[in-house]
Formats: structure tokens, sequence, C-alpha cells
């Protein structure tokens, strides 16, 4: 019998276990958020190339942008990635110039940088925060259009940037000051954190790491198997594609208002790339567990992982399985004040509901019932711990014992 430490053909691996799941375990370090990592899986697996009637086809490169804090042993995290891409490059933002990324020209032929190398499949950026802005801008046309577009007079073409990019940096104040939102503290430029097709955070404290009943991979076995999954193209059907249709709506119409809300200040992604950056994390999820097909449960992990990035980032998207149409969402979201994109009033909400559930407990009510309670009501974990930060800085809620809540 062959043992599980010698590997094995792909097909028969995925028929006897989660190996997307495997994956997640072979490179999940302590400190790193599940998200994080599940994202990073489905960066080195990839996406499908789709072509169009008209225009440039449709990239299948996942490109992943992480705000990390600076207690996280993050650059660890990349090494490990590093050993399981196919070809990778690293950068550090401190150091990099414009000829050490992107390339140089002499006498009309171009030397390629890492992101426009055709033999370099990943390309890692720490420090990215601190690249100087000719770079910067560079990065943000490379993930904007998988492009880049040089203008010398001996050498004015646009060339192809084929690789996957990981952008990573540290928050504004090196470490996540938890009485501020998120968006305040985030470094990258507005134009590269909104190129990613995921922007995430990995904060110091109380993550949520990646668990499951899997056990890692051999670094060769977990190589090979890569390798595999990333020449798949499952194809799609048509149920796969609305429910990424669904969400999009949704997402649009709450983006939208909160856009002409001036007391909000978040990270709000364009409805086409979150369309398309929602297809690619399914196809990749797909490839990641060896499927021939895209399926609903591919689709709607893509989805959750896509609505945690915009929930942390201040933008909640309800997530319910019952379908609404615009009016009835529009209703619900305006009755609900944790569905509410304003700030203040979720505030409001939470604060009332902590003085209500004051009744049910004698020494405070536990923060961890609060974020149930919250969470059941619509308000997503990150959010409900960022508000409750907020409030006990205002003063408006105080700790009578550790972990647990009161109003003054």
């Amino acid at each position: 019998m062959e043992s599980e430490a010698n590997g094995g053909d792909p097909e028969t691996l995925a028929r006897k276990y989660d190996m997307f799941a495997r994956l997640c375990e072979t490179v999940s370090q302590p400190g790193i958020s599940s998200d994080v990592v599940q994202a990073s899986v489905l960066q080195l697996v990839g996406g499908t190339e789709r072509e169009q009637n008209v225009g440039a086809p449709i990239r299948g490169e996942i490109h992943v942008a992480v705000i990390a804090d600076a207690s996280v042993n993050f650059s660890r995290f990349l090494s490990g990635l590093e050993e399981l891409a196919e070809s990778s490059a690293r950068l550090n933002g401190t150091s990099s110039t414009p000829t050490g990324a992107i390339g140089s020209v002499k006498g009309g032929s171009l030397s390629p940088g890492p992101l426009l190398d055709e033999d370099i499949s990943f390309t890692f950026i720490e420090q990215a925060d601190s690249l100087n802005s000719k770079t910067s801008n560079a990065l943000q046309q490379i993930l904007d259009t998988g492009t880049y577009s040089f203008t010398k007079s001996n050498f004015a073409t646009t060339v192809d940037a084929p690789g996957s990019v990981f952008v990573s940096s540290n928050p504004e104040y090196e470490t996540f000051d938890a009485y501020a939102s998120v968006p305040d503290q985030i470094s990258l430029p507005p134009s590269v954190a909104q190129s990613a097709d995921l922007l995430l955070v990995n904060k110091g404290h109380d993550v949520d790491e990646f668990t499951s009943d899997e056990n890692e991979l051999p670094l060769e076995h977990a190589l090979e198997y890569l390798q595999a999954a990333r020449s798949l193209e499952p194809e799609w059907s048509t149920d796969t594609g609305e429910i990424i249709d669904s969400y999009v709506s949704k997402y649009e119409s709450v983006a939208s208002d909160a856009i002409d809300d001036p007391s909000m200040n978040l990270y709000v992604f364009g409805v086409d790339r979150v369309r398309e950056s929602i297809r690619r994390l399914a196809e990749a999820h797909a490839k990641a567990k060896f499927e021939r097909t895209v399926s609903n449960e591919n689709a709607e992990f893509a989805v959750d992982l896509v609505t945690s990035s915009h929930s942390d980032l201040g933008l909640s998207v309800p997530s319910d399985e019952k379908e609404l149409n615009p009016e009835t969402f529009e209703a619900e979201r305006v009755q609900n004040p944790f569905l509410s994109n304003n700030e203040d009033r979720q505030r409001e909400a939470l604060k009332q509901l902590i003085s209500d559930m004051e009744l049910e407990f004698d020494d405070g009510v536990p923060e961890d019932e609060v974020i149930a309670r919250a969470n059941k009501e619509g308000l997503k974990y990150g959010e409900c711990e960022y508000l409750i930060g907020r409030l006990k800085h205002l003063g408006e809620v105080y700790e009578p014992a550790s972990d647990h809540l009161r109003t003054t």
C-alpha cells in the first residue's frame, strides 16, 4: 500500500483528501490569518486565462495585497511561499529601484526585471509601501492591466507582465491600532491596494489561524501537486456564475452608497474587478481540489473570502442565503443599523445591544456574547471588534472584569 508520505497521482489524492486544506496546512504558520493562508494557496494555483471576442484576454493570475502587523513574522511566511512557487523573485520596497523591478532599456532592447520577466511566475514584494513613486506607479499599472508601457525614445512599446504579484506592507504605524479604523491604517497607495484581487489584513493578536483535520504535504509532493493543479482549465456552469453575479449586485448597491457618504473612509473596488477577482478565486479553488468544473461550492468559497476582505475594510455586504430584491435589500439595510455603512449608527446600535444584554449578566456582558449576538444581527466579527474598541476609547463602555463589557 502506498503511504501518504509517498504522494501519488493528483486525482487519487484529491479523491482521498481535501487537497486545498492540505495545501493550506502546508503553507500555514503561527500568526498568519486563515484568509491570508487560503488566498496564498489560491494564488499559487491561479485561475485560467479567458479569451474575449474583443480586446486582450482576461488574466488568470491572482494578485494579493496584505497589510500585516509588524509583530507577525511575515517575511518567514513569504519564504515558505517562495519554496512552493514555480519560479519566483523577491523584492524589498526599501531597496528596489525601477531598474531592479521593471528592467532597463539599452540599445533599444529590454533587459526585463522580475515584474516583466516571462520566466518569473511569482513576484513577492515586502515593504511595498516604501517603493519610490516611479516603481509604485509601474506596479499599479502592472496589477491593473497586466502590462507596462515604456515611453523611451528608443523603446516606446507595451510589454506583458505575465506573473502573479504578492504585495505586503506593515500598517501605517507598524502595528494595528484597535481604536482606529483599518482603512485609516493602510500604508499602500490606494491605486496599488485597489488593483489587487484581494486586499487582506493580518493583525498581530486574536488572529483566526487556519485549522483543518488534514495533514500538511511534504515539499516535494506539494510542488508536484501544484504543478498538476495549475494545468487544469475547469469549465463553468450558468448557475455557478449566478452566485457571483448575485454577490456583485449586492456589493454594487452597498459600495455606491458608501462612496456617497462623506463620513465613510473605505477602500471600494470597481464592480468589474470584483466580479473577475471572484471568478479567478473560484477557479483556483476548483483547481486546488483537482475538480474539472467550477462548482457552486467553489463560487461560494470565493464569495466568502471576498466578503471577509471587504468587511475588514469597513464595507459590510450581506451574505444571507435568501435572495433579496433591491427594494427589500435596501429596506432591510435602512431598518437594521448593524447593516448600515455609517459607523456612528453601527456604534450606537452596538452600545444599545450591550446595554440591553446587561440585564442577563451580573458582572458585565462577556465580550464573546456581544460579538455572537451582533453577528446574528448582521455585524461581522472584525467590525464588531473594532466598534467595541471605539466604544472603550470614547468611554462609552468599560470592562468591570476582563473581557466583560458594561455601558457607562
